[in-house]
């Protein structure tokens, strides 16, 4: 993609190349809780901190630490993808070494 005299690279993001992303932005479908007592939440993610993510539904705002996300459901351009949150832990830009 060319604007101006400039080359822009655009990068879809796809299920193999999604952890590598950062997900502000992106619309989320949460569960969280334990077996006992499971909470569902959907979403758009508003901030990634390295420990929690921020999320917006309608006018509530809510963080959930990532460690106690059991299943994050994102939907990306070939599909839909289950990420258990404690695999997200940390930075976004540190995810990529991992």
């Amino acid at each position: 993609m060319f604007v101006g005299k400039r080359k822009i690279w655009m990068i879809m993001i796809t299920k193999r190349n999604l952890a590598n992303h950062e997900f502000t932005g992106m619309n989320v479908f949460v569960e969280s809780g334990s077996m006992h007592d499971r909470m569902t939440h959907r979403g758009k993610i508003l901030l990634e901190t390295k420990n929690s993510f921020v999320i917006g539904q309608r006018e509530k705002i809510k963080i959930f630490p990532k460690s106690s996300i059991r299943s994050l459901r994102v939907e990306v351009e070939d599909g839909v993808c289950f990420i258990k949150g404690s695999t997200l832990l940390g930075n976004a830009e540190d995810r990529v070494f991992k």
